[in-house]
């Protein structure tokens, strides 16, 4: 039950990335029965240096923060993975502003996170809880947790922040699983 993973450091001044965009991309996941086998990140040096704080204690934590990030990506937090493993689905809705245009977003319903969501939230009847509406609407690989329903946890799309945590959501998630066992207690 091992995983490859290959960080690389480089400067992607010339690519066609969002200059706003994070400066860390998962370049390739490779999954054998839907369990990761191979992962790579790829560093954009200066994008780092550009976002970090200058004190370097905080820079230290944080590059510590954004690693595990998107390390958790290359684990399973990524959308061919969770739609593989039937852990998240795609809800589409009509636009409030333009009735023509569809929204189309992507939402939790594993057991685990909705029996977590339903607690947590006080709403029984909860069906599924939503990922981050800006990312799914491109095709990027990488979904996120909703930052207006789970601010706090390293799994939003707002990783600059030091305070974050591993919350109960990201564990549950990860217990959706069939590969994976969840210590919820430590992590």
């Amino acid at each position: 039950r091992d995983i490859l993973s290959k960080c690389i450091l480089t400067n992607l001044n010339g690519s066609k990335a969002n200059p706003q965009s994070i400066p860390l991309y998962i370049w390739s996941n490779v999954s054998i029965n839907g369990r990761p086998v191979i992962g790579t990140v790829v560093y954009d040096e200066v994008k780092i240096n550009n976002n970090l704080p200058e004190q370097i204690e905080q820079k230290i934590e944080l590059l510590s923060i954004i690693f595990l990030h998107q390390f958790t990506h290359i684990l399973g937090f990524n959308k061919t993975l969770l739609l593989e493993n039937n852990i998240i689905k795609e809800n589409v809705y009509k636009s409030r502003l333009n009735n023509s245009e569809s929204i189309h977003k992507y939402a939790v319903i594993s057991e685990s996170v909705l029996k977590l969501s339903r607690t947590y939230f006080n709403c029984s009847n909860l069906t599924s809880l939503e990922l981050d509406s800006e990312i799914s609407l491109r095709d990027f690989e990488d979904l996120h947790w909703e930052s207006r329903l789970l601010l706090g946890d390293y799994m939003t799309g707002d990783i600059y922040y030091l305070d974050q945590v591993i919350s109960e959501f990201t564990l549950a998630l990860f217990d959706s699983f069939d590969f994976y066992e969840i210590n919820y207690y430590t992590g």
